[in-house]
């Protein structure tokens, strides 16, 4: 559980892969930076129900992304902010 737990099974599947994760959590994914969990792999964070912040994130990947994957917070408000957000 955490940052980067299952950025091991995507790098695995797709080596080629540009990945992009997100977290609420900035201290829990520096500690997984420092233990080398996240390397090769594009971080932001911020709170997902947060619409501004979802679109941020867009505006720092460039937004063209082939899969989404939210295995978030699982809350609806976050949810429905991501698919709003990603499938303008």
């Amino acid at each position: 559980y955490g940052p980067g737990a299952s950025v091991k099974l995507w790098s695995g599947l797709f080596p080629d892969l540009e990945l992009w994760e997100a977290d609420i959590d900035a201290a829990c994914v520096e500690s997984a930076q420092q233990r080398g969990l996240l390397q090769g792999v594009n971080v932001v964070v911020g709170d997902a129900k947060e619409r501004k912040v979802v679109q941020s994130w867009v505006n720092m990947s460039g937004g063209f992304f082939d899969i989404v994957i939210d295995d978030g917070s699982h809350e609806n408000r976050a949810v429905l902010t991501a698919f709003d957000v990603l499938w303008p």
